[in-house]
Order: C-alpha cells, then structure tokens, then sequence
C-alpha cells in the first residue's frame, strides 16, 4: 500500500462562494485529498454513507478557519438553507454535500460560528438529515459547545432529537448528552431519559453503543448513581452487555471495580425444550 501524502496548502479564503457553497467547499477539499486515507477512514463507516475523500482533520479545519474569515454566518446559511430558483428536480435543490469531509467541516462551523445560541441550534437540526454515519454525529455532537446559561436550551433540544426515527438524530442525542450532561445536576433526568428510549428500544447497533457508551462515562464520573441504575434498568441484554464491557475496557476504572461490573453481565439462557 503506497505511503499516506501529507498535503499543505496556504491560508486562502478567496475560493469561498457565497453563490454555490457546497461546490466551492468540495472543490476545496478535493485538493487535499488522499486516497490511502480514504479506505482507512471508510472502512470503518457504514457502506450506505456519503463518500470519503480522505482528508485529514487538520486540513479540514484550516478550510473551516478560511470560511469564517470570509464571511461564516453567511456562508452557514447559505449551505444550509439555499434559495429555491425556481422549479424542476435541478432547481432550487437542496445543498448536497456529497462527502464526508463536507459535512465534518459545515459540523465544525455550526460550533464555531459567531451568531446567537438559537440559532446555532437551527443550523443543527437543519443538519441533521445530512447525518449518515456515527463520525458525522460524534463530530456535531462535540462541536456544539455551549455556555453556561445555555445548556438548559442544548437540554431541550436534544430532548427533540430524541423524538426523531433517525437513528442518527438519536445517537446525536445520546452522544450529546454523554459530552455535556453527565453531572449531578442532569444524572437522574439522564437515566430517566434513557429508560424511556430503553422501553421503546434502540433498534439499531449504531444507537445501542452510544447508550453503553453514555453508561460508560456515567460510571467513570458519577459511579454511584450508574450503579444503582445498572443494577435496575429496562435496557435490552445486547446494551446493558455493551455498557459492560465499556465500562471494563475503561482505563478510569480501577481493577476490583471491573471485577464486580463483569460480574453484572447478563448470560443468555437456552430456551427449555
């Protein structure tokens, strides 16, 4: 296999169109793309997601930087929100997006946009039909940082997410609540919330290891209160199990403590014949 090819391009901001943003963005990362990284990174994506280009995190930031130093705000809305020109299947369509490093770098700058909580928010859920792999909703999931006096609207507006078929709008909301709500303050709303995904089931793998992931980090952090929810909870086996083994993977957690947790597994029993 050839050798990965590390590609620098100088600061330019001048290739941001306001007129055609996501071509203009494709154009651009294009340039830094790297076959090699492309199958490594798309190996471990789900076949059905958009393309892989193979462009590594630090270029894709530096082209985030050169949108806002253009105009971000202007540039988000024009992404996300394009203008119907007309009518037919070729006008007035929405943005496509169409690969992977697209849509880490719209996810980047819905975090680091200058415009209003609210409306970071917005762009968000406007987003959130582009999710198509675990990587998409981890990296919006950790790009959305709020303030202190903003956390009880991200609070709210995961609930919503929560209400979503997409298995992707939920493990977004999973994946959120593990990164910014696991504290004294939110622990017993969090466990509340997931018994009520529990009851109504995970229904996809990519969902069900976001839940053990989430667990995972409630026992490193909050060990108590997650015992006392794993020792009573509504999870399916192949969750809790999950939960489990995370919990045991976890360098934070000390090695009599993963002894007592194994000891929790649930083992399938055989059907009497």
């Amino acid at each position: 296999m050839p050798k990965p090819k590390i590609v620098s391009l100088p600061f330019d901001s001048s290739w941001v169109d306001f007129n055609e943003p996501a071509g203009a963005l494709h154009k651009r990362l294009k340039r830094y793309e790297d076959p090699w990284y492309a199958h490594f990174v798309g190996s471990a994506l789900p076949k059905s997601s958009c393309p892989v280009l193979g462009v590594r995190v630090a270029p894709i930031r530096q082209t985030v930087k050169e949108i806002l130093a253009a105009d971000g705000e202007r540039f988000l809305d024009a992404v996300l929100y394009p203008p119907k020109t007309g009518r037919g299947p070729k006008r007035g369509k929405r943005s496509s997006l169409d690969s992977c490093e697209a849509r880490i770098a719209v996810a980047f700058l819905i975090g680091q946009a200058k415009i209003s909580f609210d409306k970071r928010l917005d762009a968000a859920l406007a987003f959130l039909p582009f999710l198509d792999s675990w990587l998409l909703c981890d990296t919006l999931a950790g790009a959305i940082k709020p303030k202190a006096s903003e956390t009880s609207d991200l609070w709210e507006f995961v609930g919503l997410c929560r209400t979503f078929e997409s298995e992707y709008s939920r493990r977004f909301a999973l994946v959120t609540t593990l990164k910014r709500f696991v504290d004294k303050a939110h622990i017993a709303a969090v466990f509340d919330r997931l018994e009520e995904d529990a009851k109504s089931g995970f229904k996809s793998h990519t969902v069900s290891m976001a839940a053990a992931w989430l667990l995972c980090e409630a026992f490193v952090k909050l060990p108590d209160a997650a015992i006392r929810y794993l020792r009573r909870n509504s999870l399916d086996d192949a969750t809790f199990n999950r939960a489990i083994q995370k919990i045991c993977e976890s360098r934070r957690v000390d090695g009599v403590m993963k002894e007592e947790i194994a000891a929790m597994k649930r083992v399938k029993r055989r059907p009497k014949e």
